[in-house]
């Protein structure tokens, strides 16, 4: 894996979840993910420079209060499941649509797929060919949350 990749993956989406959540998120040191049965598993494919997928791990707790933040509540218990999805679903397009150029420059172009919600059975490789060239583990005020970077040519970002 890249370290510079990684840590700008780590980087890019705390910035992004406390600007767009208003949620801290602390870059940690990689170890084994540890997934929950209930956790918020997200997806978003992307297409341009070069190809690849974007996956996003959020325990429930975290997704509910970052929901709440989004929409102004008081009350995150008072968040339905749906409206955690689709923050999330929210919250992993503009990770995406910040970590790419980022990693392949400014003047990079890229389509975003409208992000999908995955079923925790398709990790490790959530369905993808290859090991991720990326990985974050954030601290999300007390849990873990992961990102993975997945590109279908390594070599198309000089990451090789």
């Amino acid at each position: 894996m890249n370290s510079a990749l990684e840590e700008q993956l780590a980087q890019t989406a705390a910035k992004t979840l406390e600007d767009l959540t208003f949620f801290f998120a602390t870059p940690e040191r990689w170890e084994a993910t540890k997934i929950s049965g209930d956790d918020y598993i997200l997806g978003a494919a992307f297409n341009g420079d070069f190809e690849g997928y974007l996956v996003f791990i959020c325990p429930p707790l975290a997704g509910r209060e970052m929901t709440a933040n989004m929409l102004g509540m008081d009350d995150a218990e008072s968040v339905s499941s749906d409206q955690v999805q689709d923050a999330l679903k929210e919250v992993i397009n503009i990770i995406c649509g910040n970590i790419l150029p980022a990693v392949a420059g400014a003047k990079a172009m890229f389509n975003i797929s409208p992000p999908e919600i995955l079923d925790s059975g398709q990790e490790p490789e959530f369905g993808r060919n290859a090991p991720p060239v990326g990985r974050a583990k954030l601290d999300l005020e007390g849990e873990p949350g992961y990102l993975f970077l997945f590109v279908d040519d390594p070599e198309a970002m000089n990451l090789s």
